[in-house]
């Protein structure tokens, strides 16, 4: 799974759209699922930086700090029905 955004540099009053990229990836290999009696929840989903993502937040920041998998952190979700 991907999640698409558009990075944009912002300057003395003026932005510029350079690219939409994928940001991250998301991992549901080690996630945990339980469910409820109206509830489905995701816990421990892992979100890496990919390696377009990386690369454009290194030129637009005139940096090298950013590598593709770095590891972002984890996420959880549920769902009501």
């Amino acid at each position: 799974m991907r999640m698409f955004s558009r990075l944009a540099v912002a300057a003395a009053g003026a932005s510029l759209l350079l690219a939409r990229v994928a940001l991250f990836t998301a991992s549901l290999a080690h996630a945990k699922l339980s469910a409820g009696k109206h509830c489905l929840t995701a816990t421990g989903i892992t979100a890496d930086l990919t390696a377009g993502a990386a690369a454009a937040l290194n030129s637009a920041l005139g940096t090298t700090l950013f590598a593709g998998g770095l590891d972002l952190g984890t996420a959880a979700t549920s769902v009501r029905y």
